[in-house]
């Protein structure tokens, strides 16, 4: 389990906090309540809490939020076991949905399912889901996630449960009963304080922009080269449809992006929290200056945080935003929400039976991921021997370090200084690549003492640099953006 150093101490010292308090709701091999009612007692399944503490349960959506988080603590076998539950319960009899909270020994959580017509479904969850899976194969290279049961799983969410609910034949599943609430019917969107019974939801098409993304990367995995290809330019396709087309509003391409379209084709473009946030977080939207302004646009929307009228009044909901930020460049943004977060930290949450917010699971989980993936850029890709790196840090940082922390069969040690400088140290494993990414467009980095030709992407609009590092073991390097 890796640690951090950094001359901000808070942050030290809550990353600290958080993974104490993370491996606090770390279940596996307990004996203990089941249900709602808790009236019942069984033996756990390796699993954690992912939603409310007092609910013996785990939710997909906090689960897809929280396994980063419990990927730096090394829980592997916990997120493996937690996501072939879900697959498992994902069958025809419930039009391709799994269950969306599952008891602590795999079994259906009677709080949110009574039967099999009967239970919440919320579309996003299922392709947050699948992007998930693939997310977990690249930490930890567990060929589990990608076995032909597992790929069955997949592509029932990927073609037939799409193909159920896509009426109109767009691509796009559409929400079924009467209201938009989420004990009626299948809802398209997250965002469960609506007012507006939306058919189809920006949240669900950037959830499912990742989920084709990610089914496209676990084909290529399986060898499939062709299917590789072929979802690959379905998520092309289904991005350039989001932008040009579905989320433009009387003809106006520079606009605020619309963020749902009910059943009588109105759409709406105001802002409205996870239907609206969510097309950033997974990173939907064009790069440019409409993505950039539509960014500002949510975040002086969420004003000063819980109370503002505009803004989450749930704690957990902040969690995403330092992300969402961090995706498009927004360093000092998505760390002024991780500040945010935690100046919240020993206040009342709105559900006073969890107590301080930072008892709320999902806090914990995602200060170790806002910090390791999104503040120090860490992506790991073990199948292909590879971890890279991108330097978010804010000015008021001047180095952050992640010392020994388990990556696949590697110990490492990343430190930014700044966002120019960057040094990785293999201190257990095999050789890996390292891809030293910088914002900019340098011609040149330079490989410890070495003037190295830049290779060159773009990211969210935004242009970055890198090259890649052959990080023999017990190797050191430094490279630094000049």
């Amino acid at each position: 389990m890796g640690y951090i150093e950094s001359d901000y101490a808070p942050l030290v010292e809550l990353y600290e906090a958080s993974k104490k308090k993370a491996m606090q709701y770390v279940v596996t091999g307990k004996t203990g309540p089941l249900g709602a009612a808790a009236d019942r007692y069984g033996k756990y399944i390796p699993c954690y809490y992912a939603g409310y503490k007092t609910r013996y349960a785990f939710y997909i959506r906090d689960y897809a939020h929280q396994d980063m988080g419990a990927s730096l603590l090394g829980l592997h076998e916990e997120n493996y076991r937690m996501m072939k539950a879900f697959a498992d319960h994902c069958t025809e009899r419930r039009q391709w949905f799994t269950v969306w909270a599952l008891n602590f020994d795999g079994s259906e959580y009677d709080g949110d399912y009574r039967n099999d017509d009967d239970f919440i479904r919320e579309i996003p969850s299922m392709f947050e889901l699948v992007e998930t899976a693939y997310r977990l194969y690249r930490w930890t290279g567990d060929k589990r996630y990608i076995d032909d049961d597992m790929f069955k799983f997949y592509t029932h969410v990927m073609v037939d449960f799409v193909e159920l609910f896509d009426k109109d034949g767009n691509g796009i599943p559409e929400s079924t009963g009467t209201s938009g609430n989420i004990e009626d019917g299948v809802t398209c969107t997250y965002d469960e304080r609506g007012f507006v019974h939306l058919k189809e939801s920006g949240d669900e098409i950037g959830c499912m922009y990742q989920a084709m993304l990610a089914y496209a990367g676990i084909c290529d995995a399986r060898g499939d080269e062709a299917a590789y290809d072929l979802w690959m330019k379905k998520s092309e396709e289904l991005k350039r449809y989001f932008n040009d087309e579905w989320s433009v509003k009387d003809g106006d391409k520079n606009g605020l992006y619309v963020h749902g379209i009910d059943f009588d084709g109105n759409k709406y473009d105001y802002y409205k929290l996870e239907t609206s946030y969510f097309m950033a977080l997974k990173q939907v939207l064009d790069g440019g200056q409409r993505a950039q302004s539509f960014l500002s646009h949510i975040n002086e929307l969420q004003g000063n945080g819980i109370g503002s009228e505009t803004a989450n009044s749930n704690i957990e909901g902040y969690t995403y935003w330092p992300w969402l930020n961090f995706a498009y460049g927004r360093c000092e943004d998505g760390w002024n929400w991780m500040k945010y977060i935690f100046s919240q930290w020993n206040l009342p949450h709105e559900s006073y039976r969890q107590g301080p917010c930072w008892y709320y699971p999902e806090l914990s989980y995602t200060m170790l991921s806002n910090t390791v993936n999104g503040l120090m850029g860490l992506e790991p890709d073990v199948p292909n021997g590879m971890i890279s790196s991108l330097s978010r840090l804010p000015d008021e940082i001047r180095y952050l370090t992640l010392q020994e922390q388990e990556i696949g069969g590697n110990v490492i040690e990343l430190m930014h200084t700044g966002r120019d400088l960057s040094t990785m140290r293999n201190l257990e494993g095999d050789t890996f690549i390292w891809r030293a990414c910088f914002y900019g467009n340098a011609e040149y980095l330079q490989v410890d003492s070495e003037q190295v030709k830049a290779e060159h992407t773009v990211i969210n609009g935004i242009d970055v640099s890198y090259v890649d590092v052959e990080v023999k073991p017990y190797g050191l390097h430094t490279v630094m953006n000049r």
